[in-house]
């Protein structure tokens, strides 16, 4: 699915949760929803946020700045301590060595995704934030069981891909259909 897709699933789904959990619908909860829906796309290098990120869109830019990133990250030097410095470095060098839906895809991917935004709520208070976070990225996971090309939810004991029996091809009418419905819900929620 596009970009705008999964932020509008992952949004959706985040404000129509929250209520339920007791988490306040705000700046914090929708931003990090949007990201979050956007975030298991790393591992693309013309991924929405690898277009602000990458300053050549092409594999091997992508390759060498996740893996910088990721040793930056292991050495220390931006102020990120104990396990999570090892996980979120270890993190974005898969990020730079997998392919498009392989490790971020993937059950454990996911799950290290969701410990970092757990991390990011325990050491920096960003409670809202960082549930809009996993929401957004649980829910781009699910989106992409619908679509043919599947995920690798067992990445990397296996590559192969699961997609559920009814799929959308990306950027098909189909998709457009969601993204506007999608959209418009919404909308209507935060009226």
């Amino acid at each position: 699915m596009n970009g705008k897709t999964h932020i509008a699933i992952g949004t959706l789904a985040a404000v129509t949760v929250a209520p339920k959990i007791g988490v306040d619908i705000g700046f914090q909860l929708i931003s990090g929803a949007a990201i979050g829906s956007l975030l298991l796309d790393l591992d693309h290098p013309k991924a929405t946020i690898n277009q602000k990120v990458l300053p050549f869109k092409n594999k091997y830019t992508h390759l060498i700045v996740y893996i910088l990133l990721g040793l930056i990250t292991l050495t220390g030097i931006i102020g990120i301590i104990g396990i999570t410095k090892w996980i979120l470095g270890m993190f974005l060098v898969l990020v730079g060595i997998s392919r498009h839906r392989g490790f971020t895809h993937g059950i454990i991917g996911l799950s290290v995704i969701v410990y970092l935004c757990y991390q990011l709520n325990i050491v920096y208070g960003y409670s809202n934030f960082s549930i809009g976070l996993s929401i957004g990225s649980i829910l781009h996971l699910i989106a992409d069981l619908f679509t043919g090309s599947g995920v690798s939810l067992f990445y990397p004991f296996s590559n192969k891909r699961f997609c559920f029996p009814i799929t959308i091809k990306t950027g098909s009418t189909a998709e457009n259909v969601i993204l506007v419905l999608t959209s418009l819900s919404l909308f209507m929620f935060l009226l």
